[in-house]
């Protein structure tokens, strides 16, 4: 009996001691848990709210610069290319002289036709006289009528040779002026094909292209069923269309609007019937040079009168393979995702036509480092909308 409790007082023993141990293990591991790395914060992310303002809208399309004005010089006369006086690449005037063919052969045949004009006219002189003297002696019986036939005859054929050498003056003066190439508008000279000393004639190549710059055309294309449907408003708002109540305005390949506003002054009374779509055109000013011919531009219609839209900025929209999509900040400060349909775009912004109400926030700047369903920290604009109270 005493050996029995003394051994179970000495299991107790043991009992109470492993329990005073685990006890005591987890006194000591509480401290060096709160001792470690204490759990990272949500991120924080900038957000902005969907904002609604008045803005004029815009439709985008392809367009493309084309010179008003495209003129390729050529040799009208054969000769030797004695002169080059413009630079290539830079700007000429109306005008100007551009090229010189040898001039000598032409002002030779020039000097040939004014001899043969004055020797003309010095028979001219002599028939005239012989035929006065032949109306004064056939008034007195002198001389037979067939004499003054002759004399009227001569006298006629002298004034034919008059007028033909004249036309030969003029004729060799329009060639010596042909040796003179200028140019016919006010543009860029392109690239010259020929050297000084080559032979050049009306037979050869285009020697060089002037290129009219200020102002200048961008062309583009709009779908037949647009302008169908352009038309069918204009009917039922009973509006006249008048091309100057369009705005027009280009958007350059480096993303910057071009300072010009233009203005269409054409659209084509046809549909191409191989691309379904109607050429228009518009004049823009291009006084610094910035577009060039072939250059291809966004062309910007839009209305004069702006609209209440919703937009947000272009840096929160995102695509995948379902679509564009933003990702939103709710009022539990967790990212959502937001299929959103866009219309045009407005600057840095873009016109939101669904998918967003206005006064949501949305991420602009740190969605690489969320993802949806994840608490953020919320900051910028409209930050603390997000807050939970």
């Amino acid at each position: 009996m005493i050996s029995i409790r003394s051994r179970g007082r000495a299991l107790g023993g043991v009992g109470c001691l492993a329990l005073t141990l685990a006890l005591a293990l987890a006194a000591c591991d509480e401290p060096q848990q709160a001792g470690g790395q204490a759990a990272a914060p949500p991120p924080a992310v900038t957000v902005q709210p969907v904002e609604r303002r008045e803005i004029l809208e815009t439709v985008e399309f392809l367009g493309k610069v084309d010179a008003i004005d495209r003129v390729e010089l050529r040799a009208r006369v054969q000769g030797e290319l004695m002169e080059r006086r413009f630079t290539e690449g830079a700007a000429v005037q109306q005008g100007q002289i551009v090229f010189i063919i040898d001039p000598a052969p032409f002002q030779a045949s020039v000097d040939l036709a004014q001899a043969n004009l004055s020797s003309a006219q010095a028979v001219q002189v002599e028939t005239a006289a012989a035929l006065a003297r032949a109306e004064t002696l056939i008034a007195r019986g002198n001389i037979s009528e067939a004499a003054l036939d002759e004399a009227r005859a001569a006298a006629l054929q002298a004034d034919a040779s008059v007028q033909a050498r004249q036309a030969e003056i003029a004729t060799a003066e329009i060639q010596l002026g042909y040796t003179r190439i200028i140019a016919p508008i006010a543009g860029l000279m392109g690239r010259s094909e020929f050297s000084v000393g080559n032979l050049i004639g009306p037979e050869s190549d285009v020697l060089a292209t002037v290129t009219s710059m200020d102002p200048i055309y961008v062309l583009f294309t709009v779908s037949e069923r647009d302008i169908v449907t352009w038309r069918q408003q204009a009917v039922a708002e009973q509006q006249e269309q008048h091309l100057g109540d369009i705005r027009v305005r280009l958007r350059l390949n480096n993303g910057t609007l071009f300072e010009q506003e233009g203005q269409l002054n054409f659209v084509a009374s046809e549909v191409d019937a191989t691309t379904g779509t109607v050429e228009v055109r518009a004049e823009f000013p291009n006084p610094n040079r910035i577009l060039l011919p072939d250059q291809f531009v966004t062309v910007l219609i839009s209305g004069q009168e702006p609209e209440d839209r919703l937009v947000v900025p272009q840096a929160a929209i995102q695509q995948d393979q379902q679509g564009r999509f933003v990702l939103s900040v709710d009022a539990d400060n967790l990212v959502q995702v937001r299929r959103v349909t866009m219309g045009t775009r407005d600057g840095s912004d873009w016109v939101v036509e669904g998918g967003l109400d206005e006064g949501e926030l949305i991420i602009v700047e740190g969605m690489q480092r969320v993802r949806p369903g994840a608490e953020v920290t919320p900051t910028g604009t409209g930050a603390q909308a997000g807050t939970p109270g």
